[in-house]
């Protein structure tokens, strides 16, 4: 459900600015993270599946892709980091946010970023 794409964090203990953050650009951000994702490869969006949705170990993604343990857990790594900076350039370039806002939104998505991105493949 494109409604749960981001799982923001619970409004308790939020600080005015992430409250702020959260209302204003909380449509900005689904767009922003579903723009990542679709961003990635197809190797990068299958890993991430497999690992976040399928529930599937490293050792297991090894045995399936046929590398080390350590090459999957770089592999997803890559994968996370790319989801990030694709997030930051399209915030940046579709609603101008400035840099502390900005990282502030990153800070915000990569707090939750594991339950995002099996909430958002999962739907796919």
């Amino acid at each position: 459900d494109d409604s749960e794409t981001l799982a923001l964090l619970p409004s308790d203990g939020d600080t005015p600015e992430l409250r702020l953050l959260k209302e204003r650009y909380r449509g900005d951000l689904k767009e922003a993270f579903a723009a990542a994702i679709a961003a990635l490869g197809p190797r990068d969006r299958t890993l991430l599946r497999q690992h976040y949705v399928d529930g599937l170990s490293l050792d297991a993604l090894a045995a399936l892709h046929g590398v080390h343990r350590a090459t999957c857990a770089r592999w997803i790594a890559a994968a996370r980091d790319d989801v990030l900076s694709g997030l930051r350039r399209h915030l940046r370039a579709a609603v101008g946010l400035e840099q502390d806002h900005l990282e502030s939104a990153v800070e915000l998505v990569r707090s939750q970023l594991d339950l995002s991105l099996s909430r958002h493949l999962r739907s796919r």
